[in-house]
C-alpha cells in the first residue's frame, strides 16, 4: 500500500472517504503528516492559528502561495471539525505528555516539519504560530530564490536540523525566557524574524550558562537556513572525493581499553569476514552525542544509551586481552547483515561440532593405557581446555595450574585447581562499564570454579607427575613450545580432518547461548558471545547458580554422545559475577517497607501546612519505584504506565524508548494485577492533586503526567536526579537498579532467556520479536511472565497505597 492509500485509510477513521479524502492527501503532504496521523488534532489547532495570522510580507506578494494558504486553512478547519466528532480516538488529540521528544518518539527524523507544527510555547504562543506559518512556506520561498540564484537552495537534512534546533531551544531556559521577553513584538516578515534571532544571539553572548557555545552555533545555523528565503547563500563545507582509493594504514597500538571510547576506533581495520577460524564477532555500539547525562546519573550504563556509531570486534581473544590487538571499524551495511545472519543462525553446525565429531575428540583423548609424549599430553590438555571452558586456542595455550588459586585476586588467565579439581575462570570484566562504587552493594567474586570432568582430572593428574603443582601458578605450555600450526595439524588427524580450532572452542559457548542465553554464557566462560551487550551489563548471577548451569551443559554434551558425565563436587565459591553492582531482594524489600511506613505516617498529618506536598512527592517516588520494578522501565522522563499505552486484550502495554525507529527499543511489557492497581491509584491521586493546584491558579492542562511539588507550591517536572534525591533516603543505589534486579530475578527463576530479552528490550541486531516468522506472541509471553511477576511483587512487599483524598 502506497502513502496515498495509507493516508486515505487513516482518514476513513473519521468517516472521510472518496473525493473528500483524496483532496486532503495534498494538504497532509504539505504539513508533512505521518501515515497514522498521530496527534493530528493538536497539529491542526496550531496550523489554523498560524494561518489566521496575517501572512508575512514575503508570502503576500505571491498569489499562488496566498491561494495555497487559503485553501489549506479551509482544509485544516474541515479536518478539525471532523475530528471533534471522534473525541474517543485519543491518539489524534494532544496527549498529557508535554515533552516533545517523548511524545513524538519515532517521528522526529521522518516528519520534522510535522513535529514543529505540534509544538507549543507557554511563554509566547503567537511567536510559535508565526514561526509555524513561516516554516510551512519556507521551502517555497527558497525555491523562488533558487530560480534567481542556483547557489541558494535548501538541503533535505536542513529541515531536520530546524526541527532539532527548535526542539532543543524549547528546553533551554535562556531561550524560552527570551520568548516571553519579545511578547507583543510584530512578526510580520522573514527579515523581522531573522532580526529578532540575531538579537537573541547578542543576548546569549552576554550571558554565562551551560552549553553556551553549542546554542550559539545552533542559532547561527538556524539564521543561515532562514536567510536562504531572502536569497542569501548558506556557507556549507565542501567535501572532496578521495582519489586513487584509500591508503592502507596500520592499526595503532592501544594500551588498555580506555582508548576504545574515542575517535581512535575510526582508524582501525576491519577483520576479514571470510576468516578460516570460524570466528565469532561481537558489536559495540557507541552512544550518540550528546550523551544523556540524566540517564547516566540514574544508573544506566553507557551501552544503554541511544546508539551512534557501531563497531565490530573479533572475539578470538578473551575480552580483557584482545583489545590490544583487536580489529574494528565503523560497520558497513554488509557487515551488519553478516552479524544479523550470525545472530539468527548461531546454533547451526557452521559454529558447532556435530555429535560424531565430539565423539571422535573424546576417543582420541581417552588412551589411558597408551604411552604418549609430553608434547601430545599438552596438546590434549589444550584441546580439553578449549572444549570444556569455551576457550579460543590462544587462551587455552596460556592455561595455568596450581594447587590453589587465591579468592582475593582475579587470575590473569584461565586455570586448573588441583585441590578442588576445578577449572578456574577469571570473573568477566565488562571493560566498557561506567565506574562506580556503592557502599550498600556486595562486592563481586574475583573468580569462578567450574567442576572438571573425570577425563580432565585424569589428564591433569598425568601432568602433575611430570610437573608437580604448587601454590605458584604455572603454565604447562606457551607460545614457543606449542605453535598454532602444530595444534592445527594435531586436530586435523582426528577423524576426517573437518575439525577447526574455532568450532571446538565455540561448541560449549554456543550451546550455553542456546540453553541459558548470552549473559549466562558470558559469565560462565569469561567470553562475550555476539549479541546485545546490555544483557551482560544488567545480569549478575551467584557463582553457585553458574556452577549448576555448567553441570547441566555438561549433561547436554554427554547426552549427545550417549555417555555419562562424571564431575567433581562443586567447590564452595561465594559471591556473584556480572554487572557493575547487584541489588539484592532484601535491600529493595527494606526500602519499600520504609517508604510505605513514611507514607502512612504522612497520611495522619495531612492537615498540617505543607504535609500534603511531602506526601505527594513521596507518593510519586513510591509509584515510580514500584512500577519500574514490575515493568523494567527506565526511571527517566515519564516512567509510569499510561492508559493509552495499554493493550487490554493481551494484558500488555507498549512503550517505545530512546527515540529510535528500529524495533529494539519498542517494549511489549506484560502487566500483572498489581501494576494495574497502582495505575488506578495514581490516576485518582493525580485528579485530587490537580484540583488542589487549581486553587493556586495552576491550570491542570499545563501539568505533565508526573511531577514533584516544591515547598513554595511550584511544580517541577519529574527528573531522574530529583527522583534519586528522594530515593537515596531509603536505598543508596542508582535508580536504574530495577532493571538489574528484575533481570537477575527472572534468570534465577529459570525463565526463558528469549522471554527475558523481550521484557527488558534487549534484542540482538537482526532479531524481530514480532516479525512475520516469529513464534512469540504477546499472550504466550504474558502467560509465562505474569506468575513470576506476581510472586515478585509479593516477595518485595509491593502493595497499592491510596493517594490523597478530596
Amino acid at each position: 500500500m502506497d502513502r496515498k492509500n495509507r493516508l486515505i485509510s487513516s482518514l476513513a477513521l473519521f468517516n472521510i472517504t472518496g473525493k473528500d479524502a483524496e483532496e486532503l492527501v495534498d494538504f497532509l503532504d504539505f504539513i508533512d503528516a505521518p501515515d497514522d496521523l498521530i496527534y493530528l488534532g493538536a497539529v491542526l489547532e496550531n496550523i489554523t492559528a498560524a494561518l489566521e495570522l496575517p501572512l508575512i510580507r514575503d508570502i503576500a506578494p505571491h498569489t499562488k502561495l496566498v491561494q495555497q494558504a487559503i485553501k489549506y486553512r479551509s482544509s485544516a478547519y474541515f479536518l478539525l471539525e471532523k475530528l471533534q466528532l471522534h473525541r474517543d480516538k485519543i491518539k489524534f488529540f494532544r496527549p498529557m505528555e508535554t515533552n516533545v521528544k517523548k511524545a513524538m518518539q519515532g517521528y522526529l527524523s521522518k516528519h520534522p516539519i510535522y513535529v514543529l507544527l505540534f509544538m507549543n510555547s507557554d511563554k509566547n504562543q503567537q511567536f510559535y504560530n508565526a514561526l509555524q506559518q513561516l516554516l510551512l512556506f519556507l521551502p517555497a520561498l527558497i525555491e523562488l530564490q533558487t530560480t534567481k540564484n542556483p547557489d541558494v537552495f535548501l538541503k533535505e537534512y536542513e529541515k531536520l536540523q530546524m526541527c532539532e534546533i527548535f526542539r532543543e531551544f524549547s528546553t533551554e531556559s535562556p531561550i524560552t525566557d527570551w520568548y516571553g521577553y519579545i511578547r507583543g513584538e510584530k512578526y510580520n516578515s522573514l527579515s523581522k524574524i531573522i532580526g529578532l534571532l540575531q538579537q537573541l544571539s547578542l543576548r546569549l553572548e552576554r550571558l554565562a550558562y551551560k552549553n553556551k557555545a553549542r546554542l550559539l552555533s545552533r542559532l547561527n545555523t538556524l539564521i543561515q537556513i532562514f536567510q536562504l528565503g531572502l536569497g542569501i547563500e548558506k556557507k556549507r563545507h565542501n567535501v572532496k572525493s578521495r582519489r586513487g582509493g584509500s591508503t592502507p594504514h596500520k592499526s595503532p597500538e592501544i594500551d588498555g581499553f580506555t582508548a576504545l571510547t574515542g575517535a581512535m576506533l575510526v582508524k582501525l581495520t576491519l577483520p576479514d569476514i571470510h576468516d578460516d577460524e570460524d570466528l565469532i564477532y561481537a558489536l559495540w555500539e557507541s552512544p550518540s552525542e550528546p550523551v544523556d547525562y540524566e540517564a547516566i546519573y540514574s544508573g544506566e550504563e553507557e551501552q544503554e544509551q541511544e546508539v551512534g556509531d557501531v563497531y565490530i570486534f573479533q572475539t578470538s581473544q578473551p575480552l580483557e586481552s584482545y583489545v590490544q590487538a583487536f580489529h574494528g571499524k565503523r560497520v558497513s551495511t554488509a557487515i551488519l547483515n553478516r552479524i544479523t545472519r550470525q545472530n539468527n543462525y548461531l546454533p547451526l553446525s557452521l559454529q558447532m561440532l556435530s555429535p560424531h565429531e565430539h565423539q571422535l575428540i573424546l576417543d582420541a583423548i581417552i588412551n589411558e593405557h597408551v604411552s604418549i609424549s609430553t608434547d601430545t599430553l599438552i596438546k590434549q590438555l589444550i584441546l580439553l581446555t578449549m572444549l570444556y571452558t569455551a576457550s579460543p586456542f590462544e587462551r587455552a595455550r596460556e592455561v595455568l595450574f596450581a594447587t590453589r588459586f587465591d579468592d582475593n585476586d582475579t587470575p590473569v588467565q584461565i586455570g586448573y585447581e588441583y585441590s578442588t579439581h576445578s577449572w578456574v575462570i577469571p570473573a568477566l570484566n565488562l571493560n566498557y562499564k561506567t565506574t562506580g562504587d556503592f557502599s550498600e552493594a556486595q562486592k563481586p567474586a574475583n573468580l569462578l570454579r567450574l567442576p572438571a570432568t573425570k577425563l580432565c582430572r585424569f589428564k591433569f593428574e598425568k601432568l602433575a607427575k611430570l610437573k608437580p603443582p604448587s601454590q605458584t601458578q604455572e603454565k604447562p605450555c606457551n607460545k614457543i613450545n606449542i605453535l598454532s600450526v602444530d595444534f592445527s595439524k594435531y586436530i586435523a588427524d582426528i577423524g576426517s580432518g573437518t575439525l577447526t580450532k574455532g568450532r571446538i572452542s565455540n561448541y560449549l559457548l554456543v550451546t550455553g547461548c542456546a540453553v541459558f542465553g548470552q549473559a549466562t554464557a558470558a559469565l560462565l566462560f569469561n567470553r562475550e558471545p555476539p549479541g546485545s551487550m546490555a544483557r551482560s551489563y544488567y545480569t549478575s548471577l551467584h557463582t553457585s547458580l553458574l556452577q549448576q548451569r555448567y553441570k547441566i551443559l555438561l549433561d547436554v554434551l554427554a547426552a549427545s554422545v550417549e555417555r555419562k558425565v562424571s564431575t567433581a563436587s562443586h567447590a564452595e565459591c561465594d559471591g556473584w559475577i556480572g554487572a557493575r553492582y547487584r541489588p539484592e531482594m532484601d535491600q529493595i524489600t527494606a526500602a519499600i517497607t520504609a517508604i510505605k511506613y513514611d507514607l502512612s505516617r504522612l497520611q495522619t498529618t495531612l492537615t498540617e501546612p505543607g504535609k500534603w506536598i511531602d506526601f505527594h512527592n513521596l507518593y510519586v517516588t513510591y509509584q515510580v519505584f514500584c512500577q519500574s520494578l514490575l515493568t523494567g522501565m527506565r526511571p527517566i522522563t515519564t516512567p509510569l504506565v499510561q492508559r493509552e499505552q495499554l493493550v487490554v486484550s493481551a494484558g500488555v502495554f507498549i512503550r517505545k524508548e530512546k527515540a529510535r525507529e528500529d524495533e529494539f527499543n519498542t517494549r511489549h511489557i506484560p502487566l500483572c494485577k498489581t501494576v494495574l492497581e497502582l495505575i488506578s491509584a495514581y490516576e485518582r491521586h493525580l485528579m485530587i492533586i490537580k484540583s488542589r493546584l487549581l486553587r493556586t491558579n495552576i491550570k491542570p492542562a499545563s501539568l505533565p503526567t508526573l511531577f514533584y511539588i516544591e515547598a513554595n507550591g511550584k511544580t517541577q517536572r519529574f527528573q531522574p536526579l530529583l527522583y534519586q534525591r528522594v530515593l537515596n533516603h531509603y536505598i543508596n543505589l542508582p535508580p536504574n537498579l530495577n532493571r538489574r534486579l528484575l533481570r537477575n530475578y527472572l534468570e534465577e527463576q529459570s525463565v526463558s532467556h528469549e522471554i527475558i530479552d523481550v521484557a527488558l528490550g534487549h534484542a540482538n541486531i537482526g532479531e524481530q520479536y514480532w516479525g512475520a516468522h516469529s513464534t512469540l506472541s504477546m499472550r504466550d509471553i504474558r502467560t509465562q511472565l505474569v506468575p513470576h511477576m506476581t510472586l515478585f511483587a509479593r516477595l518485595l512487599g509491593i502493595k497499592t497505597i491510596a493517594g490523597l483524598f478530596a
